[in-house]
């Protein structure tokens, strides 16, 4: 018996959906010949995958903006999967997250300065999913102290003498620890 034709591969991402080839063959007593081949590959879910994070920084005060859509891959998004983004564990009062964007923002003030450790997650449509940790640094900006309102009593010095006035420390209160 005479060995059949086979045609054999392996489907990658990229070829998801129908693909069509023309085969063309020869005889063994040189005639030619050509089918018209339409190959259905159909989509695999895959889960997301996390990408790496560079350490991020942000300055107190000042509005933070971290988009978790760009720290997660899927490539079933191109065939219309969507990832769902997520904290895990406690998340800081501080911070909001969009779950259908995977966007993070927040405004850190004095009692966020310091190292924060997030750990969010990409979901897709099945249930797959990707983890990681950021590593968050909020820089302190330093306040400019402030003045309680307190009157100052009158003070009087004489002409040509040498003076010192020692202000009380509760006149002006500084927001920034250890200024």
């Amino acid at each position: 018996a005479a060995p059949l034709p086979m045609l054999q591969g392996l489907a990658s991402q990229a070829q998801v959906g129908e693909q069509r080839m023309l085969l063309d063959g020869i005889y063994r007593d040189g005639r030619h010949w050509q089918q018209q081949l339409s190959l259905t590959i159909a989509n695999v879910n895959d889960a997301p995958v996390a990408l790496p994070a560079p350490p991020l920084t942000a300055l107190e005060e000042q509005p933070l903006r971290i988009d978790l859509s760009t720290l997660f891959r899927d490539e079933d998004v191109a065939l219309g999967d969507q990832l769902s983004y997520h904290m895990l564990g406690v998340s800081p009062s501080w911070l909001t997250l969009d779950a259908s964007t995977g966007l993070i923002s927040g405004l850190p003030d004095d009692a966020q300065v310091g190292r924060w450790s997030l750990n969010v997650e990409a979901r897709d449509r099945s249930g797959a999913s990707a983890r990681q940790t950021l590593e968050l640094t909020i820089n302190n900006v330093n306040d400019v102290p402030r003045w309680s309102g307190e009157e100052l009593p009158a003070i009087v010095v004489r002409e040509g003498r040498p003076f010192r006035i020692t202000l009380p420390p509760s006149l002006f209160q500084d927001a920034d620890t250890g200024d």
